[in-house]
């Protein structure tokens, strides 16, 4: 970590993507990513033709290899929440299934199991559609929790597309009043919508 002329800690996040699941010409398979070794901050998104549609921040001490096969475990058997996937490629959320987790998850597998013919194909679509982005950080946990915290509040805050796109329900942690602040640069090869080039945390 750095510090710029004022003496503030200085930590830059570089977020490289598009990648995919599955793979695709444009958006790598993350199982065969050499950065995807790494641990740090990553995000998933929908890709609009105004940039990269942030769906959901996460932080991860393991390799993004590891956390993401977690996730695609969890998406597969209806863990997650489940949305119509064309009106999700546009940046709307219709919601076809309520995952399993938070206060108003589903969790009766004889339930999913029963719907499952039904939510298969928005399964499989969410599956395509979805786009990670990993940004490797060699640091502490706690430093690791306070970035992804403040990139999500920074989304959650804002009117409109971006704000509305964020699940609610989500167990962030913020910086600790008794923790210094420290200066973010955040930097990506492509636009990713609401996020600013710097924020506190």
């Amino acid at each position: 970590m750095q510090a710029n002329p004022q003496g503030v800690p200085l930590q830059a996040v570089e977020f490289t993507g598009p990648f995919s699941w599955r793979g695709t010409r444009c958006a790598p398979a993350i199982a065969d990513a050499e950065i995807a070794r790494c641990c740090g901050v990553y995000l998933w998104t929908a890709s609009l033709p105004q940039g990269e549609l942030i769906y959901y921040i996460g932080e991860t001490g393991r390799s993004f290899r590891e956390r993401m096969c977690e996730h695609f475990r969890e998406h597969m058997s209806g863990g997650y929440h489940l949305y119509e996937s064309e009106a999700f490629r546009q940046g709307r959320k219709d919601l076809l299934w309520p995952g399993r987790f938070g206060p108003t998850g589903e969790r009766s597998l004889n339930r999913f199991l029963n719907c499952f013919l039904e939510l298969a194909p928005a399964i499989a679509s969410l599956a395509e559609i979805y786009h990670f982005y990993l940004a490797p950080l060699n640091c502490e946990r706690r430093l690791r929790e306070r970035i992804e915290a403040a990139l999500a509040n920074c989304l959650y805050e804002q009117p409109g597309l971006v704000g509305e796109f964020q699940d609610s329900g989500i167990n962030y942690r913020p910086r600790w009043k008794n923790e210094d602040p420290i200066l973010v640069q955040v930097r990506c090869c492509n636009t990713l919508l609401g996020v600013p080039e710097s924020l506190w945390v």
